[in-house]
This record gives C-alpha cells, structure tokens and sequence, in this order.
C-alpha cells in the first residue's frame, strides 16, 4: 500500500462510525472504571429517591354493563300489554363507549369527588385539595376500561392513603347502580303520567259518547226503560258485543203485537162486516202499530253509530286503568341495578413506587451517561484501540501479534519472532514506537529478543535520525497508544525520507 493510499484509509477511517462487535466489548472493557462509577452513582440516587416517595395503593372491582337489558324497553313484559296505545317513552341506550363516558362525567362522579376532597380534609391535605380539580383527580386517580369483547367494566382507584380507597370504590359502586336504574325508573314514571292523563281525558270522552246515546235513545224511544242499551263486556274472550240490543228489543215486540192484531182482525172478519165498528177499530190499531215500525233509516244509523262510539270509548278506558295498574304494580318492583361481579376489593402489594423498576431505570441512564462520558474522553485522546483499524490505515504488513501477560511475554512467541524476524548477523534492528518517553513493555520486549548475534535499538516514530539506509526498521505497536495524529506524522515522514519500513508488530495488553 503506497503512502497516498494509506492518507485515503486514514480519512476513511477518520469519517466512518461504524464499530464491530470486538471494538465495543474493549470499549466496555477499557472504561469499565467510568462505567461503573456512573452506574453506582445513579442507582445511589434512585434508592434515595424511590424511598422519599410516599406510597401508592390500589383498589379494584368489576361490574356488568348489561347493554341487552338496558337497551330494550324499560318496560320488559309490559310493552306488549299496552296495544301500542304508549307512545315511545324508551329511554335507549347509547353505545357501550358513550356509558362509560357518562360513567366518568360529573353527573355520576361528582358526589365521589366531593366525598373525596372531604377525606383529605379529615387527613389535614388542605393544600392539596385547592389544587385538585375534577378532570386531574380523575385522570390520575382513576383507570375505567372495558374487558376486551364483553360488557364487564374494570375500574380501579389509586391513592396515597391506603384507608381511603375501600370508602371512595364502595360510593362509586352506590353511584353506578343508581345511575343503572335511572333511565328504567324515568321511563316507567313517564309513562304512568301518560296514562294517568289518558285516563282523565278518557273518561270525559266516555261520559259525552255515553249521554249522547242516552239522550238519543229516550227522545226517539229506541232503548229500554232508562234509555241506556245494555252493559258491554269489554273483555276480548267473552261473549261479542251487541250494539243496538235495546232497540231490537222494542221492534221484536211490536211485531208480536202486529201479529196479534192481524189474527184477530181475521178471526173477527168472520162474524162481523166490513164497516163494522169492531173492524175498524182493529184496522186502526194495525196501521198504528205499522206505522210504529216505520221509522227513518238515518235514525237508526245514528242510534247503530252512537252505541259503537261508547262501545270504543268504554273499551278503551277500561284498558288504560288496566295498564296504568300494571305500571303501578311495576313501579313498586325493586329496581334491578347494574351486577357486581366482584366487591371492592384492596391490593395488599403497593402499586407505586415500584423501587425496583426506578433501580433499573436509574442504572440505565447512569450507564449511557458513563458510555456518554467515556465516548467523549476517548474522542478527546482521540486514540485508535482497533487492531482492525490499524491494519486498514497502517500502510504496511502486521507481522506478529504478542501477548504481555504479567508483566512478561509468552517465551515461544519470542522465539518465533527471532527466528523469522531478527536473525541476520551483523544488522541493525530499529523499533519505531509511539510511546513517549520511557517505555517499559518495549525495553522489555528489545531484552528478550537481544542476543550477541543482532543489534536492537529503539526509535521514536517521528525521530528517523539515528536510522541508517541498511538499517531493517519495524514499527512496534502497543494497544491503546497509539494517536489519529501520530499516525499522520509518521506516514507524512516515511514519505519524506524514503525510509523502508519491513512491518510491525502489535502487542496486546
């Protein structure tokens, strides 16, 4: 790789973020102090602090939201009793969503708000309650939500003072099934208004049908003896009604008496002529008699239409008092409120603060502000630990890779390299290295590879005045010593004195 190529790998190198595994675990492990320290720090903080906060407790019930029930009529049976005479009082149900916002509105909640605030007055939490408001104490103190694919509503309440909890849900259990009943009671009591003034307008109606038909069958002498037709039985499964029976009656028996005059007319035709006193008084009363029986059509009619009209107008008023029994009966029914499945029930393990959710969490950011910290001391030192690296921007071969363990070198390793790195006689070896100043890894290394048939010397990177041509020059490595600029300095000089580098060794800490 020439010099120019390898200022490009640098650049490359310098503009490029990416890391492999390997380089992030020796991150970890090179600022194991930083990170720990950190982490330590911040897990401190979050006990102190998840001890300061006072505790949170819950309670919880469930309760049937019967929509099937709720949604039909306030009635049940009933419905079908009224004939379609009730207009549509049925107070319907909105959808299930639109109840549990009703639920949570001031209209149901309110008295469990007040109830509430009261408590913490009782707990000396005076200050609290001015800041308290109804939308903020429901959002914070309260969870109402319905189980998936059902009609059962969870609610559960949350607060600091454990005694509280089991009052607040009983009084909200109370304010739901009043408000489960309401909409059934207001429909029934609505409709019992309805009927009840039915009734009133009925009977002035049923009094005129009924005078009406009096007064007509008097003057014209169609009924009986009050001029009243008969009593009617209003029941569908008694015997059919017969609407002009007085009249019928009255027509019946002048035809007898017809019947009587004519057959004595004829009996007395025999003995008696036709001129005859006898015969003329019996042909008188016939033809009154017929006469009688011949009355106007449109009489008749009138008197037919007079007795449907208080046949209806009776019928009719005995089936409201019928149905406003009925109502009556209904409302004294208990109402049948909305089903607890289970009672308030309290939470014996705290909900909040869940210390060690906090721990965690706090030990988290401890840890990536440590990483944080470590990334900027080592942009700042802005020294290279990859080995990968290394090679990618180093313009020469990585020879050998050693291991300095305890303070010393493994012994084979040492001798592969004097063998095949340092065994000519009568040459000068050079070490370039990074390190400034004294540096005992390198001194240690040039020891145990100086014998009396080669000649090892060390040199500073950017100091090539003691190097000679015939010299054979590596660079000597250690991890984590080596800087972006030192790197650039040492390719910018070997491109300048043409010094001949043979590769380089890289030892691992």
């Amino acid at each position: 790789m020439s010099e120019s190529e390898s200022k490009k790998e640098l650049e490359k190198y310098l503009s490029n973020d990416e890391l492999s595994f390997i380089d992030i675990l020796n991150f970890f492990k090179r600022n194991v102090k930083n990170l720990s320290i950190f982490t330590f720090l911040a897990i401190l903080t979050s006990i102190f602090y998840s001890l300061s906060i006072k505790p949170t407790w819950q309670g919880e019930f469930q309760i049937v939201l019967d929509e099937a029930t709720n949604s039909n009529s306030p009635f049940g049976s009933l419905e079908g009793d009224f004939g379609g005479i009730l207009p549509d009082l049925n107070i319907k149900n909105n959808s299930i969503e639109t109840e549990i916002e009703i639920l949570k509105s001031p209209l149901v909640m309110k008295p469990v708000f007040r109830f509430s605030k009261e408590l913490n007055v009782e707990n000396n939490l005076k200050d609290k309650n001015k800041k308290l408001t109804y939308k903020n104490w429901l959002d914070s103190r309260f969870d109402i939500e319905l189980t998936e694919d059902t009609y059962v509503l969870n609610l559960r309440y949350k607060d600091n003072n454990k005694k509280n909890i089991i009052p607040i849900l009983n009084l909200v259990s109370e304010e739901y099934q009043k408000y489960s009943g309401r909409n059934r009671n207001l429909g029934i009591s609505n409709s019992i208004n309805y009927v009840n003034k039915q009734i009133s307008e009925k009977k002035i109606e049923t009094k005129k049908s009924l005078m009406a038909l009096q007064e007509f069958s008097i003057e014209n002498n169609l009924g009986s003896l009050d001029g009243m037709i008969p009593i009617i039985n209003g029941n569908e499964e008694g015997p059919p009604m017969k609407h002009n029976v007085g009249a019928s009656d009255r027509y019946a028996s002048h035809m007898v008496i017809l019947q009587g005059l004519e057959a004595e007319l004829i009996e007395k035709s025999a003995f008696y002529k036709k001129n005859s006193s006898p015969i003329i008084a019996l042909e008188r009363k016939i033809n009154s008699v017929k006469d009688s029986l011949k009355r106007p059509r449109e009489i008749l009619l009138e008197f037919r239409e007079l007795s449907r009209q208080a046949v209806i107008d009776e019928t009719a008023l005995a089936d409201l008092e019928r149905q406003g029994t009925l109502l009556k009966i209904e409302e004294l029914k208990a109402s049948q409120p909305w089903e607890l499945i289970t009672t308030p029930t309290l939470d014996e393990i705290q909900i909040a603060p869940r210390k060690k959710e906090i721990v965690r969490f706090w030990a988290l950011i401890g840890l990536i502000l440590g990483i944080l910290y470590s990334l900027i001391i080592d942009n700042k030192k802005a020294i290279i630990y990859s080995k990968s690296k290394l090679k990618s921007i180093i313009p020469f071969k990585l020879l050998k890779s050693l291991n300095f363990r305890e303070n010393k070198f493994n012994f084979k390793e040492l001798q592969i390299l004097t063998i095949s790195c340092f065994n000519e006689r009568n040459i000068s070896y050079n070490l370039l290295t990074f390190e400034e100043g004294d540096d005992y890894v390198c001194d240690s290394l040039i020891g145990e590879l100086s014998n009396k048939e080669n000649n090892i010397n060390k040199s500073a990177y950017n100091d090539f005045s003691q190097i000679k041509k015939e010299d054979i020059n590596y660079l000597l490595i250690r991890e984590g010593s080596v800087k972006v600029p030192q790197i650039t300095n040492l390719i910018e000089n070997i491109a300048l004195t043409n010094i001949k580098i043979s590769g380089w060794f890289y030892i691992q800490n």
